[in-house]
């Protein structure tokens, strides 16, 4: 301390510090192990923040996965109910169909059966109801 600064200084300082039995003070050798022991907790640092890291990098990828899975399912459920929509239309028109063409073979025969003057006047009804559907 004296080569450092001047002699009361140095006095002050020292005076300041608490005796210290000698074998209580640190060698070189001490600060290498601390500084060894300081690398290697480090070192296990990294390796916890690395696999941290992994496992949520490895949870995003699952998440994401699910997300897609879910997404497919939806879109393979739509395309689905969608197909089972246009079969029951066209069943339903061809039901329809039919049965407008059943129809028309009942007036046929119901027409075929009746005196003239019944078949004139469904004939005449059945311009009107065609006239007012244009």
């Amino acid at each position: 301390m004296r080569e450092q600064s001047d002699a009361t200084v140095a006095e002050y300082v020292m005076s300041r510090l608490s005796p210290v039995p000698a074998a209580e003070l640190a060698t070189k050798d001490d600060v290498r192990l601390v500084k060894t022991d300081i690398g290697r907790v480090e070192g296990k640092v990294d390796r916890l923040v690395e696999l941290r890291e992994a496992d949520l990098q490895h949870r995003a990828a699952e998440r994401e996965a699910d997300r897609k899975e879910r997404a497919a399912e939806r879109e393979a459920d739509l395309r689905q109910r969608t197909a089972e929509r246009e079969a029951d239309l066209q069943l339903r028109t061809a039901e329809r169909e039919a049965d407008r063409k059943d129809a028309g073979r009942r007036a046929w025969k119901i027409a075929l059966a009746l005196p003239v003057e019944v078949v004139v006047l469904f004939a005449g009804a059945a311009a009107i109801l065609e006239w007012l559907r244009a």
